[in-house]
């Protein structure tokens, strides 16, 4: 192999292994469990857990409160919801 093909190799190497380095970082996830209240039309009350990820911790919380609200039975209502 010539030199020139060896220096050429080893920049895209390197490209790569940062660019792998750098998307490490970047696609660490938010896991978020939310806990919902929910209220029933009789006047019931139980509470609802969801667990989510998402690249950022809004759009996590986003994503396990609309997974909370997919579990609602016909007739109830989320009264409050608390992220941790």
């Amino acid at each position: 192999m010539s030199h020139v093909l060896r220096v050429l190799a080893t920049v895209v190497l390197s490209a790569a292994a940062l660019t792998t380095v750098a998307t490490g970082v970047a696609s660490a996830d938010y896991t978020v469990t939310v806990t919902c209240e929910v209220v029933s039309k009789s006047g019931r009350y139980r509470t609802v857990q969801a667990k989510a990820t998402g690249p950022t911790w809004k759009v996590a919380t986003e994503r396990a409160t609309a997974s909370a609200r997919r579990t609602l039975k016909t007739g109830e209502s989320i009264v409050s919801c608390v992220d941790r």
